[in-house]
């Protein structure tokens, strides 16, 4: 019966592009809609000889696969010079994800600067990481879409953003934070009925 409520609890909604821990997808077409609980203004890097700026918001996202509200993870990068392959979204082991990019987000969450969709999203086996890569690599003077993640939480916490090319840095953003464990709440709480029920 406890698992069963918690099957319930967790069962995620209809997905359009499920990332599975060790999988690859092309990005499809995400939408993103609802308020922005966080965001790092824009952050400069650098490594090698690469420089630009990247974005990260955390959004409620009404639209998200996973029920209204849980979040979406919407990162955007913008090159100033150099080459820029990928960008890495971290700790997202034990969630169910659904990713995607696209231009117009919501209303107008990010720039619609963008000209370029990455050529893949994959996942590590643990399912820790995600990353969003480029085959052309953004070159100076180019943007990405907004890249996507949503994910089965409606918790986040300080974390960080990958960003590689030959070389590599990692600035402060946000990631997933675990849910209360509310199965396990319901049961030591249907055990301790058992043991009323015994008791009489």
């Amino acid at each position: 019966m406890v698992l069963g409520m918690c099957l319930l609890l967790v069962a995620p909604m209809a997905k359009a592009n499920a990332l599975l821990p060790g999988g690859t997808v092309a990005p499809d077409p995400a939408n993103v809609n609802g308020a922005i609980l966080a965001t790092t203004g824009w952050v400069p890097f650098s490594f090698a000889a690469t420089t630009g700026q990247v974005e990260e918001l955390v959004v409620s996202n009404s639209t998200s696969p996973f029920g209204p509200g849980e979040l979406a993870f919407v990162y955007q990068v913008q090159i100033s010079s150099g080459t820029f392959e990928h960008l890495t979204g971290f700790d997202f082991a034990g969630y169910l994800t659904d990713v995607g990019s696209g231009c117009e987000v919501g209303d107008a969450l990010l720039p619609c600067a963008g000209s370029t969709l990455p050529t893949n999203i994959n996942r590590t086996g643990d399912g820790s990481t995600i990353s969003f890569n480029f085959s052309p690599e953004l070159v100076g003077g180019m943007w990405s879409y907004a890249l996507i993640i949503n994910a089965n939480t409606f918790l986040y916490k300080t974390g960080s953003i990958g960003l590689i090319d030959g070389g590599g840095a990692t600035v402060t953003g946000y990631e997933p934070t675990p849910e209360p464990a509310i199965c396990s709440l319901l049961g030591v709480g249907l055990l301790g009925l058992l043991g009323l029920r015994k008791k009489e």
